[in-house]
């Protein structure tokens, strides 16, 4: 196979919607190993904007007379943190503070981190809802500046179609049942959300619902922003800047080309299904966070669980990534969404190595290959080159680009869906025109063996306990590496380099200007 760039043919530029992420959980930010995750993934360039929440049961609480009081320290810590490491923040407002719950007690069976629990019940006055909104979006301007906070996203509640949401009953059965009582609260709580923070500051971005997966429930939701009446004004209308989505290449969704493996192109759907629904009620042109993502859900189950879940480990979900980028960054239909955010989180419930968890890093710190795409993605330039190829692949796709400073980025996957079935290995003929003069050659790789940590441990026979020695060799081999030393080339208008692409490799080429 033969592909053909020509990089001094430009055909337009585009923003880098995928390196952002959701961190989870927030409380992590200020221990060791969240600090050791977010430090790594500064220094890697690897996400931009972070997703995290409020954690308002931090922050609030009610005097013997019942004034609402504010202790910020932890919240302020997290933040401080984030701020000084040069992310940009989307925050998610949630969970309820028991001290305004309609149900203080309310356990949603969401037991999260350092044994906290989730209360997911609706304020008993929305009131105090809207004054918390204001008083906490008051603080951040006061201590970061209007300038920044109007940089970042605020969003109401995660997931409010859940089965944590007021009860405990899930999309499916809520759907059959034809009910709309979790619906109608939440656009409740959306417009008391959106009225506190606007009080606060009018220039600060807000949106919402982050579903998990009813339909009908977010077309409920975005049909009150084009009819419905303001919860809180009586008047009809209330303000959204941006809609945020939750989608899993493995979910209950309807129309999914492939139900029985997971695919980027089961994104794609799921994609089109929601920005077509914005656009039937008027909105086409409000921009869209995807907040989170993943090849599949299930956070919190590991490969002992399932064993497909493996594939978090190993090299597929890299490539993976790249066809995912590729197809969101090349189909007009999807031309709204600004940031993808791939949700992490597990990584404070491992107890071994490799163990399928939906985390950048294992236990013992070993670098995943999908953290490796990610700080490997960062590279891509922000113009889009003109690429041909001289017959059609399914399993081959290139993503060709050009940064600011001439430099050349090209990215080739070679992926298969189906993460259990064999794929030949493939020879590709890479040729690079519009190039010339003196350049440094870099060629990174992602494959079985090469920026693989899981590579090198299967290959040492997946030991329980590895010796120090073998530590070392995992932890070399987990670093984003090239297939060749780098090299000084001097061109006279094109390169050209013969690649094998082995099943769910990825394989990028940059020639840097001298």
């Amino acid at each position: 196979m033969k592909i053909t760039v020509d990089a001094s043919k430009q055909i337009r530029k585009v923003e880098n919607f995928w390196n952002n992420i959701h961190f989870h959980p927030t409380d992590a930010i200020e221990d060791m190993w969240g600090q050791f995750v977010l430090d790594n993934i500064a220094k890697d360039n690897v996400a931009k904007y972070i997703r995290m929440y409020s954690m308002f049961e931090d922050i609030v609480t009610k005097d013997s007379e019942g004034n609402l009081c504010y202790d910020y320290t932890l919240t302020d810590e997290r933040i401080d943190y984030l701020m000084s490491k040069g992310f940009k923040l989307l925050i998610c407002f949630n969970f309820m503070p028991p001290c305004i719950a309609s149900d203080p007690y309310f356990n949603s069976g969401l037991n999260r981190y350092k044994t906290k629990c989730v209360n997911s019940s609706a304020p008993a006055d929305y009131n105090d809802w809207a004054e918390i909104c204001y008083q906490y979006t008051k603080h951040l301007v006061e201590r970061y500046g209007v300038e920044e906070v109007s940089s970042w996203y605020f969003h109401c509640w995660n997931e409010p179609d859940g089965g944590y949401w007021l009860n405990r009953m899930g999309n499916g059965e809520y759907d059959r049942l034809g009910l709309t009582d979790k619906v109608d609260e939440y656009i409740k709580l959306y417009d008391y959300f959106q009225y506190g923070v606007h009080k606060a500051c009018d220039k600060v971005k807000v949106g919402g619902p982050s579903a998990a997966g009813s339909d009908r429930f977010i077309e409920t939701f975005v049909q009150h922003f084009a009819d419905g009446i303001n919860s809180v004004t009586g008047e009809k209308g209330t303000r959204i800047d941006f809609f945020s989505i939750h989608v899993y290449s493995q979910g209950l969704y309807s129309g999914l080309p492939n139900k029985t493996f997971m695919s980027p192109d089961n994104i794609i759907q799921r994609l089109h299904t929601l920005t077509d629904m914005y656009r039937r009620y008027g909105f086409g042109d409000k921009e869209v966070l995807v907040d989170e993502w993943g090849a599949s859900g299930g956070g919190f189950i590991s490969a002992d669980k399932d064993p497909i879940m493996i594939f978090r480990e190993c090299e597929y979900f890299s490539a993976f990534l790249f066809k995912l980028i590729d197809r969101v960054m090349n189909d007009e239909k999807l031309d709204k969404i600004s940031r993808m955010m791939i949700c992490l989180s597990g990584q404070h419930e491992s107890i071994k190595d490799f163990d399928g968890f939906r985390s950048f890093f294992t236990l013992s710190n070993y670098k995943k290959p999908i953290y490796n795409a990610y700080a490997l993605a960062a590279k891509l330039g922000e113009n889009v080159v003109e690429v041909e190829m001289d017959e059609s692949d399914e399993h081959i796709g290139v993503i060709p680009t050009v940064d600011e400073n001439g430099n050349v980025k090209i990215a080739v996957y070679y992926m298969i869906d189906e993460v259990l079935k064999p794929l030949d290995t493939k020879r590709i003929h890479v040729k690079i025109k519009g190039v010339e003069g003196k350049y440094t050659l870099k060629h990174y790789r992602i494959d079985e063996h090469i920026s693989n940590s899981y590579g090198a441990w299967k290959c040492l026979g997946k030991p329980a306990n590895v010796v120090r020695t073998e530590k070392e060799e995992i932890m070399t081999k987990g670093e984003l590496s090239l297939l060749y030393p780098e090299e000084k080339v001097e061109l006279d208008g094109c390169y050209d380099e013969a690649i094998v692409m082995t099943k769910n490799s990825v394989s990028m080429i940059e020639l840097i200007k001298e």
